[in-house]
């Protein structure tokens, strides 16, 4: 008869302490003379030192919580599993670290200068109401880059014009109008943001973190539109009335360059990517050829060498566009006018789709660009018109239109003009207010 081993239940026991004395005593006895029995303890040692250890999470997994952490939001559940992780992570240990300086930088902004409504719309990001998501704080933090940092600027840059800046009038029609998105821009490879000040022919150059000024760099003119262009590292400056492209290098914070753009009409926008500079413009409104009479604008679009600044080639496109938007790739250009608004491939400029409604501003989604948002004004509201497969239908928001941003979730974040205060939306994939 072969020897007879101690069971589960007897080994469990006497690992756990819980054994009677008597049955402790076997169990010891037996242990000390039988391998067999000695390796399924170690076994059952080793398991419940996993099952006891706080679970091991990669970053992607890890970020919602460090990010709840960051807000005092995290349970006493998930602590331990936050701290575990950022102990031996040093990648989530330096986003943790910026952005904790961010919120402060964002936090110790004046309150008072020089308007509430757009002070409490940075409170509402910086500070988010405690019934407020796990998911949604991450996507707003995750879109600080860009959506916090021109709100940031419209409280400290443009507190005489929110939701827009005028640019020269076209002959014969009306003014054309650039999105308050374009007045700033942040540079991630120095963490420099830049802000334009039309008014005094400059741009700011500002640190990102602390908000506090680098430099200012005169530009003259009357410059209308910043875009940062990653390749060359330096930031264009447009003059719609001059039509130039100041190049100032992000490197010095210098003027090193000024480039005549030979294109009809007036300027509105400009973007860089793929060694190109896009710049749209109004052509001069022509005679319509309906019985009212009345003028229409052709939309166009100048591409120049993003090296050399020689222009290459224009096109005609179905809109008077004030605004453009690439997406994340690159490859799609939105181009948003009061009247219409378009998606075309950005190597041809050829439209894609259907014509979209006209708004203020535009944003592919933190998707990938599958989906599109136009956000424009409606009946003394604002309207959100999404657009690509499976698009939401369109919301409707009360305020004024201002800026719109796209968030990583998929989503996109809202600034609206409330009876004179700023208000901070997020609006889900689903087309519906979070």
């Amino acid at each position: 008869m072969g020897e007879q081993h101690l069971s589960d239940a007897i080994l469990s026991g006497h690992l756990d302490r819980e054994l009677a004395a008597i049955d402790e005593r076997r169990a010891r006895l037996h242990l000390a003379g039988c391998a067999t029995c000695g390796a399924r303890l170690a076994s059952f040692s080793r398991l419940e030192v996993q099952l006891t250890a706080e679970p091991a999470l990669v970053c992607a997994s890890a970020r919602s919580l460090v990010s709840a952490q960051l807000d005092g939001e995290l349970s006493d559940e998930a602590g331990p599993v936050a701290r575990t992780h950022l102990e031996s992570c040093r990648s989530c240990q330096t986003e943790l670290t910026f952005w904790s300086r961010l919120d402060d930088a964002i936090a110790s902004l004046p309150v008072a200068v020089p308007s509430a409504r757009v002070d409490q719309a940075i409170r509402d990001l910086a500070r988010p109401r405690r019934g407020r998501s796990v998911q949604r704080g991450l996507a707003l933090r995750g879109a600080l880059a860009t959506a916090v940092a021109v709100i940031a600027v419209l409280l400290t840059a443009l507190p005489r014009s929110l939701p827009e800046v005028a640019t020269p009038a076209i002959p014969g029609g009306s003014p054309v109008l650039v999105a308050s998105v374009q007045q700033a821009v942040l540079n991630p490879k120095t963490n420099t943001l830049y802000v334009l000040e039309t008014e005094q022919a400059s741009v700011a150059a500002r640190d990102a973190g602390t908000n506090s000024l680098i430099t200012r760099v005169a530009v003259g003119g009357r410059p209308i539109a910043l875009a940062l262009d990653q390749t060359a590292n330096a930031i264009l400056v447009l003059d719609a009335q001059a039509k130039t492209i100041t190049t100032i290098d992000a490197k010095t914070n210098a003027v090193v360059a000024s480039s005549s753009v030979a294109v009809a009409g007036t300027p509105t926008s400009l973007q860089a990517a793929n060694g190109k500079i896009v710049v749209t413009a109004v052509a001069d409104p022509k005679p319509a050829a309906s019985a009212s009479g009345s003028a229409s604008s052709t939309g166009l679009v100048a591409i120049l060498n993003s090296t050399s600044k020689q222009l290459e080639t224009v096109r005609t496109i179905d809109v008077a566009p004030r605004l453009i938007v690439l997406d994340p790739s690159g490859s799609l250009a939105l181009l948003v006018g009061p009247d219409g608004s378009v998606v075309a491939d950005a190597s041809s400029y050829k439209q894609i789709g259907d014509k979209l409604p006209g708004g203020v501003a535009g944003a592919f989604g933190g998707d990938g660009g599958a989906t599109i948002a136009v956000l424009s004004a409606d009946a003394g509201g604002a309207r959100i018109t999404f657009g690509g497969f499976h698009a939401p239908v369109a919301l409707l928001l009360s305020g004024k239109p201002v800026a719109l941003t796209s968030l990583p979730s998929g989503g996109y974040g809202v600034l609206l003009d409330v009876g004179g205060r700023g208000q901070v939306l997020t609006i889900g994939a689903d087309g519906k207010a979070i």
